[in-house]
């Protein structure tokens, strides 16, 4: 007689036919037993998907969600402020409560071609995809982009010019 991997179930939490008794993994893992057992440790299930339901999917806020979304939003925060005060007030974490609707986000863009000059160089935007994408959207025309990149090369040209001063003088001052 021999053991496959069919009989591994069979194993692990008896044959088809037995009573719960004699089927262990069924009789400990209910969805009571387990609800009781995230209770007691003070988890609570959450992920990001859970804010992307249909009911919160909005942003909080001016311009976020209609006027019906922005009443159940409020709802929702209070709620859930009321909820994070009980699960204290009972002894557990109540920083497991720690997923909150998004609120809207009003980007600040530059007046002016210096601002926005400033702006993609101090944001180091003008090689890296990700930040030109987002910076650059925002705030640049071409003429910004063409003026922003200029000041870029100078930049480095001039930080590359001092490191080598400086190597320069190291190696100097050790002669």
């Amino acid at each position: 007689m021999t053991l496959g991997n069919e009989d591994l179930a069979n194993i692990i939490n008896g044959f088809p036919g037995d009573s719960i008794d004699l089927r262990p993994f069924d009789k400990v893992f209910t969805q009571a037993n387990i609800k009781c057992w995230w209770e007691n440790v003070s988890f609570l299930p959450m992920t990001w998907n859970a804010a992307q339901d249909l009911k919160t999917r909005w942003e909080r806020g001016e311009g976020g969600a209609p006027e019906e979304g922005t009443e159940r939003l409020s709802m929702l925060v209070s709620n859930y402020k009321v909820g994070a005060k009980r699960v204290e007030e009972m002894g557990s974490n109540k920083n497991i409560l720690s997923l909150w609707p998004p609120l809207v986000l009003r980007s600040k863009i530059p007046e002016g071609e210096e601002a926005q000059i400033q702006a993609l160089v101090d944001g180091k935007a003008i090689n890296k995809t990700g930040a030109l994408f987002k910076l650059g959207l925002q705030v640049a025309n071409s003429r910004v982009m063409l003026k922003a990149n200029k000041r870029m090369l100078k930049l480095e040209q001039e930080a590359k010019a001092n490191k080598e001063r400086k190597k320069q003088k190291d190696s100097d001052e050790k002669d």
